[in-house]
């Protein structure tokens, strides 16, 4: 069995502040120069929208929105770079901004953890079940020629 980590910080004033980490892109790569910014910090984003672009010496990503909200928070400037696994930016999904949000606070701070079975599919390929939680579907960003392969960080 897996545990899958979650954790929401909910403001007093019913904000929902998530943060979201440069993910690996791949097994020698411990850093990256961010390129630009597509979203400015205020600004409402849709979740798997490119909101910035950041380059290693192998590859170019886009880095999608990993919720719909705003945009409160860049951890850094353009050409600044960044360790894989730091905080890169944070979305505020309780609020809109000049389009729309979804998402709603408690007031609270919750850290759940849904349990996770590992099987084969009906493939021979890995499936993970969650009990209960949500559901969340991953794009994986288009890597470069020479990268065959990506793990999905949780």
């Amino acid at each position: 069995m897996i545990t899958l980590p979650t954790i929401r910080y909910f403001g007093s004033d019913g904000s929902t502040i998530q943060t979201f980490n440069l993910e690996a892109l791949g097994d020698s790569i411990t850093s990256a120069t961010i390129g630009t910014w597509n979203k400015k910090v205020g600004e409402s984003v849709e979740e798997d929208e490119v909101i910035c672009v950041v380059n290693t010496d192998k590859v170019s990503v886009d880095i999608r929105a990993g919720k719909s909200g705003v945009l409160t928070e860049v951890m850094g400037g353009e050409d600044d770079e960044i360790e894989v696994g730091s905080p890169l930016y944070s979305i505020d999904t309780s609020a809109s901004g000049s389009g729309s949000g979804s998402g709603s606070g408690s007031g609270s701070f919750t850290s759940e953890s849904p349990s996770v079975d590992s099987k084969d599919g009906d493939d021979g390929e890995e499936m993970i079940k969650i009990e209960g939680g949500e559901v969340v579907e991953v794009v994986v960003p288009t890597m470069g020629d020479s990268i065959t392969s990506g793990l999905v960080v949780f």
